[in-house]
């Protein structure tokens, strides 16, 4: 014969679970959306205090990616900062919120500043591991990979500098939570219980900062909106490039080939491309060689500009789109019509 108060402490665990997962699931939400705001602005307000201004401010839940189109007259200490910053914002302000909310015990509270500390700390790594596999030869888009760029610093001393920093936050954050043994202690240990009025105010709290992050991410977006361009009838996308994941030097990006004469006209739209040299041409039988898109100051910062399509009439024979394209974190779209 079954137990009716077995039954309800079983019903009544799995509400517990369940809620404690729900919680932890919006934490992780929560230090995503804060970890990403205060990563572009950090590029954006540096960018604003050396005089530039914000063009876009774009921020995908879907794909977890943002950017932040800061445009202006910098020179390379100041771009090397502004790609510094992004990673330095998130640490600064994190660290001084643990440092100041060391008193506060209540569960939901201490399990949002642990996942607030690990989403940051962690950050580190990318600028200890990039600059490793930029001294291996590798062409990698990113701020760590940018800043090397900007400042001629040495790979290896800027991955061991973060490295160092890393252990230092990591050295802090132990300190203020008791030591590792204490930290392993209470994570085990947590209970989630609802009738506690602090865990309520504790939600009640990190649910208005949600709703005031997602409040300033939506604003942020529609107020510096990212240019889009349409793109004209008839058009067929051949090829995307995304620099954040391959640079390209001279290198044959789309290929076709006319069995007799035609009118073909390209469309190609360029995205957040930065950097110099910066082109693309057509090449095709007995020397032909058409320039479509050339860019030579080393600071270009193309935020949105596309390719206007024109007609080209062309003689039969095997044709390559060749481009060269600098690391960074835009990409290319090219679109081709032939009649």
């Amino acid at each position: 014969m079954e137990n009716p108060h077995t039954n309800q402490q079983i019903i009544s665990s799995k509400k517990t679970v369940f809620a404690a997962a729900g919680i932890l699931l919006f934490l992780l939400l929560l230090v995503l959306t804060l970890y990403t705001t205060m990563h572009e602005g950090g590029h954006a307000l540096v960018g604003l205090i050396f005089g530039g201004k914000i063009t876009s401010f774009n921020v995908n839940f879907f794909n977890l990616s943002a950017h932040a189109g800061i445009q202006g007259n910098f020179t390379q200490g100041q771009q090397a900062l502004i790609s510094i910053a992004g990673v330095s914002l998130p640490l600064l302000l994190s660290t001084v919120f643990i440092y100041f909310s060391h008193g506060k015990k209540e569960p939901v509270f201490e399990w949002f500043k642990l996942i607030l500390f690990l989403g940051t700390v962690n950050s580190l790594l990318v600028w200890i591991t990039i600059p490793l596999l930029v001294m291996a030869g590798n062409t990698i888009s990113d701020d760590s990979a940018n800043f090397l760029r900007y400042t001629g610093l040495q790979p290896w001393l800027v991955a061991l500098l973060a490295l160092l920093l890393y252990i230092a936050l990591w050295a802090f954050f132990l300190r203020r939570s008791g030591g590792f043994r204490a930290l392993i202690y209470r994570v085990r240990n947590y209970r989630f219980s609802f009738s506690h009025t602090e865990t309520r105010q504790t939600l009640l709290s990190l649910g208005i900062l949600a709703a005031i992050c997602l409040t300033t991410v939506i604003g942020l977006t529609r107020v510096f909106p990212a240019p889009t361009f349409d793109v004209p009838p008839g058009y067929q996308l051949v090829n995307e490039l995304h620099l954040f994941e391959n640079s390209y030097t001279n290198q044959p990006v789309y290929r076709f080939t006319l069995t007799e004469p035609a009118s073909v006209s390209l469309y190609i739209l360029l995205e957040n491309v930065k950097g110099a040299p910066t082109s693309i041409h057509l090449s095709g039988p007995m020397g032909f060689d058409q320039d479509l898109f050339t860019e030579q100051d080393p600071q270009a910062d193309i935020g949105m500009a596309s390719v206007n399509p024109h007609n080209m009439f062309l003689q039969k024979g095997d044709y390559e789109i060749l481009a060269t394209l600098q690391p960074s974190p835009g990409s290319v779209r090219i679109y081709i019509e032939v009649n």
